[in-house]
């Protein structure tokens, strides 16, 4: 719907693509070549739902979908959109599932509009692929990803440490939680 009300969203599609939506619109198939396209909302979420042809995985198909959201912004702030942003909230607040209000998308919103698209960065948490009792996770990177919050988004003067992380992970040979705040934890197993 998003797409749509932009008037859709020029992106260099990088893989061919084939897909069914029958799960929303029966008999809806799309069919991309790769290489530009003036994408509408149908297309649009081919492109970012498109599972195959990635050899890296998941982490490519994150950074395609960085791409576009990329594309999307720089057309919602360049092509003059402002008077559709009152029913862009209205359709994200209806569709996104999440704590922040309609008051604070429409803040975000206002934010993006003061932005220049290549001031736009998106940051994916560091992962390393593991294979546990047989399923494929993606298991953070705790260190990096400290780095990157305190590079990125720490609005701090003190670092943050492990200690102030609040998460459930796994090291590979036994399950474990950070706690507190003066940088110990506890595995569990």
């Amino acid at each position: 719907e998003v797409i749509d009300l932009l008037g859709g969203v020029d992106f260099d599609v990088p893989y061919e693509i084939h897909y069914s939506f029958e799960d929303v619109v029966k008999g809806l198939y799309i069919e991309l070549e790769p290489g530009f396209h003036h994408l509408d909302g149908y297309e649009a979420m081919a492109v970012v739902r498109n599972r195959f042809g990635y050899t890296e995985g998941d982490l490519a198909r994150i950074e395609v979908q960085h791409e576009f959201l990329k594309a999307c912004a720089d057309q919602f702030i360049k092509v003059g959109n402002i008077p559709n942003a009152r029913k862009i909230v209205e359709i994200l607040g209806e569709n996104l599932k999440t704590d922040l209000s309609s008051a604070n998308i429409a803040w975000f919103m206002r934010q993006l509009l003061m932005c220049r698209s290549e001031n736009i960065r998106f940051f994916t948490l560091p992962v390393q692929a593991r294979v546990l009792q047989g399923y494929s996770y993606a298991v953070p990177e705790i260190w990096e990803w400290l780095e990157m919050l305190n590079e990125y988004f720490n609005p701090f003067e003190t670092e943050l440490g492990y200690g102030h992380l609040n998460i459930v992970y796994c090291n590979g040979f036994s399950y474990g939680a950070t706690v507190g705040f003066d940088g110990g934890y506890w595995y569990y197993e």
